[in-house]
This record gives structure tokens, C-alpha cells and sequence, in this order.
């Protein structure tokens, strides 16, 4: 081979070198174009749904720290403290007659509840140290009661407030009403049971605004009662006797 052929073959191995560069480069190019697409793709967040039947968090440690699970008949969710005791517990099952809220002590005991009923009741209650029922407030579409519960959970108090006004009822430990005051259209009156739940006196404003007084000696207002009333001409003591005759006293 001559040396104006070697110097022409030089030539063209350099253009195919050349050339194969560039086609080199270009595919890496168009390799870098086709894959990018992807890889922003899998930086999109997952529209992917994760099913289970339980989930578990842990902690730093691995102990439990909350549970999340739908074996019952509803969604629960229950919150542990670092000594693994629920503390927490939410739950839309069947349970009692609440789905909502507990709130519970170191002890174990419930010491919290917010929820609604099944009667879709708002309800609140708040517990002793020992898991009884001492406050308990009830929303309805007819009522706001506030009950007040002794260390028996017997309700004692109530605060009460419906369509016809505010009224407040005071009850002994056989939970039998003794006392009440309310107010409504009528007027504020106030009113007294005995032991056996016969009411012996009340006292209040009419709805003329005058003062009224009675107190009952007889199971039967009619056969033994005494009443006091006043009005822009002075006052009046209406006494009914046990014969169910009644006459007054003073004018």
C-alpha cells in the first residue's frame, strides 16, 4: 500500500470515528429524554391504595403505640401511653350505645365520653377516678340537660332547658324529685316534694305577675291546702279544709 492510500484510509477512520461519536452521544441523549419522563413519574405521589384489616404504629423502640383496625362491626382506633395502657380510644362500632371519643386514666378507668348515640344524641359524659358517671350533658333537637351524679352515680341534679324555658330538678338518694325551680311563659315557680313524692309547697309569680303561695297538708290539694295570693286590691288566704270546702280568711 502506498503512502497516499494509507493517508487516504487515515482519513476516512477518522470520519467514522467522528461519526460514531456523534451517534454515540445522540443516543445517549435521546436515552437521558426517554427515561426522565419516567423518573418524574415515579417522583409523583403514589395514587396506589393500601388495604388492611389492622395497622399497628410503633415506637422508636418497637413498643405499640396505636392500633387501628377493622375486625368488629365499626373502625377503631386506640392510643397507648409509654407503658402501653390505652389512653384513647375512638371507635364507630357497635358498642354500648355510643360511637365516639373515650378518654381513659392510667388506672384503665373511663374518665371522658364525647360521641353521638344511636338515637344521634350529642353526648358528653364525664367520669370519677373509679370509672362512675358524676356529669352528664345530652344535646337533643328538644332539649340541653346537664345531669350532676353522686359518688353513687345517682343523678341528683338536673339543669334542664326546652322549648318552654330553663328549669333545674333536685333529687334525693332514691333519685325521687324534692325540690325544682323552673321559668316559662307563666312565670318562675318553685315547687316541694315529701318522701312520697306529693308536692307539699310551691311559690311563684302568675302570669299577671302576682306572687302566689300554697302548701298542701293532704295528699289531695282539694281536701287540706292553704293559699296565699295578692293582687293590686291586697291579699288573699284561701284555705280548703278537709271536707273540700274552701273559704277565705283574709281579703
Amino acid at each position: 500500500m502506498s503512502a497516499a492510500e494509507l493517508q487516504n484510509l487515515n482519513k476516512r477512520i477518522e470520519r467514522l470515528e467522528r461519526r460514531l461519536h456523534w451517534q454515540s452521544r445522540a443516543a445517549i441523549i435521546c436515552a437521558i429524554l426517554g427515561v426522565a419522563p419516567s423518573l418524574l413519574i415515579g417522583q409523583a405521589p403514589s395514587k396506589r391504595t393500601v388495604e388492611a384489616e389492622k395497622f399497628v404504629l410503633l415506637g422508636p423502640q418497637g413498643q405499640e403505640l396505636g392500633v387501628l383496625d377493622g375486625l368488629g362491626t365499626g373502625a377503631a382506633l386506640k392510643l397507648y401511653d409509654s407503658q402501653h395502657r390505652a389512653r384513647i380510644a375512638l371507635t364507630t362500632a357497635d358498642v354500648g350505645d355510643l360511637k365516639g371519643v373515650v378518654v381513659l386514666r392510667s388506672n384503665g378507668q373511663v374518665g371522658a365520653t364525647f360521641g353521638v348515640a344511636d338515637n344521634d344524641n350529642s353526648y358528653v359524659q364525664l367520669a370519677d377516678k373509679r370509672g362512675r358517671p358524676r356529669a352528664v350533658l345530652e344535646v337533643t333537637d328538644e332539649r340541653t340537660a346537664i345531669s350532676l351524679h353522686d359518688e353513687q352515680a345517682r343523678p341528683r341534679a338536673v339543669l334542664d332547658v326546652t322549648d318552654d324555658g330553663p328549669s333545674i330538678s333536685l333529687h334525693d338518694e332514691q333519685v325521687r324529685p324534692r325540690a325544682d325551680l323552673e321559668v316559662t311563659d307563666r312565670g318562675p315557680r318553685m315547687r316541694m316534694w315529701d318522701s312520697n313524692s306529693v308536692m307539699r309547697a310551691a311559690v311563684g309569680i302568675n302570669s299577671d305577675n302576682l306572687p302566689v303561695v300554697s302548701v298542701t297538708a293532704a295528699a289531695d290539694p282539694k281536701k287540706g291546702s292553704v293559699v296565699i295570693a295578692a293582687d293590686a286590691n291586697g291579699g288573699a288566704v284561701l284555705i280548703t279544709g278537709p271536707d273540700g270546702k274552701s273559704r277565705n280568711v283574709v281579703r
